[in-house]
């Protein structure tokens, strides 16, 4: 008896590992909220997310799009990024609080993203009018009040928020990162700017880079405008004036910090 029991105990843990759904945490400049993916029944999509977001590609972009009662979509800025075959599961729909693709027509999704203020079930591949048909591949599992809140701020004629709302961050909740996904050790894990974009009261905040350091700042061509030493200390904070020196036009800028042992990189926006 103690035999099968222990043989059932396993058996439910390891349909609980194996079913387990990512978790994403988002720090904005709004507040904080947790998304929690569809790993299974929409692994292309939300793969798709979990490899932008390990590339910290969401820091720093703001969400650029809100209509009340409809919609909040952020991650624009798709250059270079493959578009990914549309991928659709019945029993996923574009109801309240989910995650789900943005595009321009079937199988074009790549980097942005929306959530819905309420059930948008039009948007559904199997429901009228099938004009529109986007992926869900997520949901807001965690402080869906901010996600209203959100939803509720003052826009342009374009539906542009007029107070920018910024991803300061976007980060996989480390119970679900395996393997070489690990942070390491002493190894920055957050290395945030805020405010992003970025103004003269910024400042650049992390761990794990104590003494002598190279730190550059490039575009998205590569190209180097800042290279200088510094010496930081093992938690830092540090005016964005220390990192730039002067300033940038409007543009997207990764600031990099290394060391012999390791780098790490950060998105900057500059408006």
């Amino acid at each position: 008896m103690k035999n099968t029991f222990f043989l059932i105990a396993l058996v439910v843990l390891f349909s609980t590992r194996l079913t387990a759904q990512t978790k994403v945490n988002f720090y904005t400049t709004k507040g904080n909220f947790v998304v929690t993916l569809e790993d299974t029944l929409a692994p292309i999509t939300a793969g798709n997310f979990k490899k932008l977001v390990k590339e910290k590609y969401y820091d720093g972009v703001i969400f650029h799009r809100i209509i009340q009662n409809f919609v909040i979509q952020g991650g624009d800025g798709a250059a270079g990024k493959l578009a990914i075959q549309d991928e659709f599961h019945p029993n996923l729909s574009n109801l309240q609080w989910t995650l789900s693709m943005a595009n321009t027509g079937p199988n074009t999704g790549t980097t942005q993203f929306f959530i819905n203020l309420k059930d948008n079930t039009f948007l559904d591949y199997d429901k009228a009018p099938l004009t529109s048909q986007h992926p869900v591949f997520g949901k807001v599992t965690d402080n869906v009040n901010l996600i209203y809140q959100m939803g509720s701020v003052a826009t342009d004629v374009n539906d542009k928020p007029l107070v920018d709302i910024v991803m300061d961050s976007v980060r996989i909740d480390p119970a679900f990162l395996v393997g070489v996904d690990k942070p390491v050790p002493n190894e920055i894990e957050s290395l945030v700017c805020f405010p992003n974009p970025i103004s003269n009261n910024s400042v650049i905040t992390g761990t794990g880079f104590e003494g002598e350091i190279t730190c550059r700042i490039f575009d998205v061509q590569g190209k180097v405008f800042i290279s200088k030493q510094m010496v930081l200390q093992n938690s830092f904070t540090i005016p964005i004036e220390n990192f730039t020196g002067r300033n940038l036009k409007t543009g997207v800028y990764f600031l990099e910090i290394s060391n012999t042992n390791k780098t790490s990189r950060l998105k900057l926006m500059v408006n």
